[in-house]
Order: structure tokens, then sequence, then C-alpha cells
């Protein structure tokens, strides 16, 4: 007695429940299935255009060619071919609303061509227009043109779904995007616009964009005598032709190639010594012979190397 009593008042209470409180719409997957939707439909006027003529009398085609455009056969042939039997989310909106299909088919079409604006956003309300998100289309942060400043993407948008927060891009932060993230700078910069540009990557943060513009140096970098960040380990004598390598080092800490890096322990030139050296290697212990005019302009601009705290640029 007590169980089935038990039984009935849940029952009562379930009933008498707000549908909301139990079923939540997923407006973002209704949005998605009305947008497939409609692309099925445009497909599907695209390929029954002039369906089933070409006999060669052109005047009896055009005659009957008007009347099928806008023929309900043309409408049924098309809805027939929107859904996939497997697909339920599908068939259940087309099953719903077949009638907006028909109503906008035979008297909204020419005042309202946009059907995806007409029926996903204005009539069955689970799409809003791109920029904008919620139940209620409100705006993203940054305006609907540039949602989150063009730099993330917006909660919600374009569907009667999400909070509108922004998610910010690589290299953004902060509530609009407009802030930039560790490991890189600003280089632009007004109320409604933002540019970030990556640090060299021997900075441990940065103001700029080579490595003279670090705050600190990454781990395997130091700081030479002008504050500029360069690969610890290796050096380069004032006179810009031998390169010092530590024994059995083969690579710079940050793993692109050096002049040291074709060093090995026994002076050996590595597998491309016409880009970086000279054939011949020194005899002497640890040295090799940098052939300077093959190293790039960018390479030579983006290191530097010192030898006993004296600075030494490459040259051509």
């Amino acid at each position: 007695m007590i169980r089935s009593n038990s039984i009935f008042l849940l029952s009562s209470i379930i009933l008498f429940l707000p549908l909301g409180s139990v079923y939540t719409k997923d407006f973002n997957a209704l949005c998605s299935t009305c947008r497939q939707l409609v692309d099925k439909f445009d497909k599907g006027l695209e390929k029954t255009a002039k369906q089933n003529f070409g006999g060669g009398n052109t005047e009896w085609e055009e005659r009957k060619l008007s009347k099928y455009e806008l023929s309900e056969i043309r409408l049924t042939e098309i809805l027939e071919g929107l859904c996939d039997s497997s697909s339920f989310e599908c068939n259940h909106m087309l099953e719903e609303n077949e009638e907006h299909f028909e109503t906008w088919w035979f008297k909204r079409k020419t005042k309202h061509p946009d059907l995806f604006k007409w029926f996903c956003i204005e009539t069955i309300k689970v799409c809003c227009p791109k920029g904008l998100f919620g139940l209620d289309c409100n705006t993203c942060i940054g305006g609907a043109d540039k949602p989150c400043h063009g730099n993330g993407k917006c909660d919600g948008d374009g569907t009667r779904s999400g909070n509108g927060k922004c998610s910010c891009d690589k290299g953004y932060e902060g509530e609009f995007c407009l802030d930039c993230s560790d490991g890189y700078f600003s280089a632009l910069r007004n109320d409604t616009f933002s540019l970030c540009k990556e640090c060299h990557e021997s900075c441990d943060g940065c103001t700029g964009g080579t490595n003279q513009d670090c705050k600190e140096c990454r781990n395997g970098w130091e700081k030479d005598p002008e504050g500029a960040c360069i690969a610890a380990g290796f050096s380069l004598e004032p006179t810009f032709t031998e390169c010092f390598c530590p024994i059995n080092l083969r690579t710079s800490p940050s793993g692109e190639p050096s002049p040291c890096h074709l060093c090995n322990s026994h002076l050996t030139v590595g597998r491309h010594p016409k880009r970086y050296f000279y054939r011949r290697s020194y005899r002497r212990r640890g040295v090799c012979k940098v052939h300077l005019q093959l190293l790039t302009a960018e390479w030579r601009f983006n290191h530097k190397f010192s030898n006993k705290r004296i600075k030494a640029h490459f040259r051509k």
C-alpha cells in the first residue's frame, strides 16, 4: 500500500512539472539539423531544375516547365529527398514542419527567397543570424560583423544556444580576445582591433619579435652584453671564421641548425658541408671553420654568438 502511494505521488509530481524542467532543447543540434534540411532543399532545387525536359520542342518545354517549376509535384520530389531514412532528427523536423515548407513554396518564396533565414531563423526559431547567439539572438562580444573582435569564437554563434563568451584563438586571451597571451607581443592594438605576434624562440616573454626584445631568456639561452638572448654553449671568435663547439654537441638548444651542429667529436663535417662549412675542418680540438658566405641572411640576423663575452655578428 505504501509502495503504491509512493508511485502515485511520484507520478503526480512528474505530471505537473513544467516541460522545460524535464526536457531542454538542444538548439545547437536543432540549428544544425535545420541548416542541413535547407542545404538539401537547395540541392533539390538544382536537381529538379529543367528535369525531364530536353525533347527538342522548345516552346512546349518552356510552357510545361513554367508549370512544373512552381508545382506541388516538384515540391514533393524535393521533400522526399531531404532526409535519409536513418536520420531521426531530420525526419522528425521535416514531419513537424512540412506545412511551413508548403507555405514558403506557394506563398513566401518570392518575398523571402532566403529559405534558411525565413524557416530556421524567423519561423521555427532554432537559429540566429551570424554573430548573434542565445534564445533572443543577442549580439556577440565585438559585434555581429567581427565576433570576439575577429580573434576567437563566440559561444552559440548563429544558434539559439550558448552564453556569448569568447573562446580566443592561439595567441589571444581575455574576455574580449584583445590581450596577447604568454609568448606573444602586441604588434598593433586599439579599442576594437588587436594583432598579437609570436615572440622569438629564445624569449621568455617579450616586447617585440627579435631576440633583442626578450624580457627574459628561455632555458638554454643567455643574454649577451647588449641584452640579446643567444644560444648558450656556443661561441664565435671575433675573426668571424672559427666556431668553437663543445665536444659531442651537434645541435643548438633550440634544435635548429647552427654553425656548430655539423661538428662532431672527431672534428669531421656533417652531411651538408657546402651549406655551412668548408670541407676541411681544423685539427685542433673542438674547432671547425665556418663558411660565412653560405649562411643565410635571415640566420645571420636572428642569431648572435659570443666568446668570452665578446659580441660577434655573422657577416658576409
